[in-house]
């Protein structure tokens, strides 16, 4: 069943769903692995239970949301990845995206979208297309990925064919600042929506990083000075500069990070710190404020379910949402 993870507070497509378990890119960088053997590549959550996520039926963690909140595909395993040759499960999720009309945004390095077969159900849905590739450089760290030319020219193809396509530079890294200005004018002419930065999380320290929460990032200072030029340059070729940046949200042309914003059709979740830190207008719906439906945040609990998993029950989303935010502030006040 489509679900949410600990992006919960901060993000405004928090319900994502994942075809596979596991991934076999072996990108480098890829921060799953510090949470699993991501070698092990398993199935992964089904059509059939993404039909009844659609059809309404809601888990103990998605009981806050009451309307068709896009689902995020591909939040933690590529939905194309080559063991999508042999299960197939991806192609008949694209079938109930077809016939449900449900709103979709789908994340990938792979470029078996642009094959026939996928193509011919993807041009009828209505999806949200991403596709994470930040530089010719980065190659190299992801040995099991087409080349970021192959990513390219699939950009090309699908374009056409679905609502809004974005590029994921993501993870970002200062080097590769010049890249993405270089590869913008490809992008403006394959007819890309918008391009998504975020920077690299590190496992050690380094003289260009800072601690943020449990993660050494780049620091806040070197990143705005370089994503204020990249956003300057995306402008010029009339791409929406998109932050995925927590610390940086401010500096995006929307909120709304992924690039469904203001679309018709994909109404986003606004009651989280977004619409608070930054003034965005939100109004609570009737099952964010109705008791039990906090259940989203045992997420973040980390081995403390047993401890709090009662109180959860207790509140509303809104409610938990709130105690959150405010708990947060005095971490960093």
């Amino acid at each position: 069943m489509p679900t949410c993870g600990s992006q919960i507070p901060i993000c405004d497509v928090p319900i994502r769903y994942d075809t596979y378990t596991g991934c076999t890119h072996a990108c480098s960088y890829c921060f799953a692995k510090r949470l699993s053997d991501i070698t092990q590549v398993g199935l992964g959550e089904t059509p059939r239970q993404l039909l009844n996520f659609i059809q309404g039926k809601r888990s103990s963690v998605t009981s806050w949301c009451d309307w068709d909140i896009p689902i995020h595909w591909g939040g933690v395993s590529d939905p194309f990845q080559p063991c999508e040759r042999l299960h197939r499960r991806s192609l008949e999720s694209l079938k109930v995206f077809r016939e449900t009309k449900y709103p979709y945004i789908v994340s990938t390095k792979a470029t078996l979208p642009a094959e026939d077969e996928y193509l011919d159900i993807i041009k009828d849905t209505k999806v949200v297309f991403q596709v994470s590739m930040v530089s010719e450089r980065y190659n190299k760290f992801e040995s099991g990925c087409p080349s970021f030319a192959e990513r390219l020219e699939m950009v090309k193809m699908l374009t056409p064919y679905v609502k809004r396509m974005v590029i994921r530079a993501q993870p970002f890294v200062l080097e590769v600042e010049q890249d993405i200005i270089d590869a913008m004018p490809a992008y403006r002419d394959a007819g890309v929506y918008g391009i998504i930065l975020e920077g690299m999380k590190y496992r050690t320290k380094r003289a260009d990083t800072e601690k943020w929460y449990g993660d050494n990032v780049l620091k806040k200072g070197l990143l705005k000075r370089s994503f204020q030029r990249i956003k300057e340059e995306a402008h010029k070729h009339n791409l929406v500069f998109l932050c995925g940046e927590n610390r940086l949200r401010s500096m995006s042309d929307d909120l709304t990070c992924c690039g469904c914003g203001g679309l018709e059709g994909f109404e986003v979740n606004k009651l989280n710190f977004n619409s608070f830190n930054l003034g965005r207008e939100y109004e609570p719906t009737k099952a964010q404020q109705t008791t039990g439906t906090a259940g989203a945040f045992i997420t973040m609990l980390q081995g403390m379910e047993h401890k709090y998993g009662l109180a959860l029950k207790k509140l509303s989303f809104d409610e938990m949402m709130k105690l959150h935010h405010n708990k947060h502030n005095k971490m960093i006040s």
